[in-house]
């Protein structure tokens, strides 16, 4: 079954209320990783013919992104029996491929062997991003172009006092974005690494801010 577009709220609930799978991709014309994400739609919908799948545009089919409550793109949301089931944010095409999967009933036996050995995986990959840059900070988005108020606020902290620091975008990548919340028992973003030691999130970057202690605490952890 080819990828739709859906044009309206109306569009979406007519596609829900036929009780198969609905897989929603909602984008935006100045995402980048959208349009990557619109290939792997393409691909899947290919591979599953028994489920729907959408694209429907965020800033546009206003309507429908407010009621499924999307606040940032690109976001997938399944809908099956006319409610939603599971959700995904960020551009993780193995994610989005393993969760339609899950949804129709694919690829089920052996899947307990698959995931130990991805957690393995995992782990070893979040420790070689963080030890990418000496200072890592770990946000939505990027520091020239942060997609939330907190990620912003540490960027600004990191470059008012001058120091180089890397960065990784946790909406890029879900299997990133919830392994470091279980890697640093931080369940919020952004976090700040040095040296592949957790500092924290926005509120102690600022208090250490605020106190004229960030610069002097992350070079003593150099």
């Amino acid at each position: 079954m080819a990828l739709k577009d859906a044009t309206s709220l109306q569009t979406v609930e007519a596609a829900a209320s036929s009780g198969q799978l609905v897989v929603l991709h909602y984008w935006a014309q100045w995402c980048e990783p959208c349009k990557h994400m619109d290939k792997v739609m393409a691909q899947l919908a290919a591979e599953h013919p028994q489920a729907t799948f959408m694209r429907v545009e965020a800033e546009e089919v206003d309507q429908a992104t407010i009621k499924h409550e999307v606040t940032t793109v690109p976001s997938f949301v399944f809908i099956k029996g006319g409610a939603i089931v599971d959700r995904l944010e960020g551009a993780d095409a193995a994610a989005l491929s393993a969760k339609v999967a899950a949804a129709t009933g694919a690829n089920q036996q052996g899947a307990s062997g698959v995931a130990g050995a991805g957690k393995e995986g995992l782990e070893e990959r979040l420790k070689s991003i963080i030890h990418q840059q000496p200072v890592m900070l770990f946000m939505k988005g990027s520091p020239s172009e942060p997609r939330c108020g907190f990620s912003r606020k540490v960027a600004d902290a990191l470059n008012s006092i001058g120091v180089p620091f890397g960065s990784f975008d946790i909406l890029s990548d879900q299997a990133v974005r919830e392994g470091m919340k279980a890697y640093g028992n931080w369940p919020t973003f952004p976090q700040l690494y040095v040296k592949g030691e957790l500092l924290g999130g926005c509120d102690i970057v600022l208090q250490m801010q605020e106190a004229g202690e960030l610069k002097s605490t992350i070079t003593s952890m150099l």
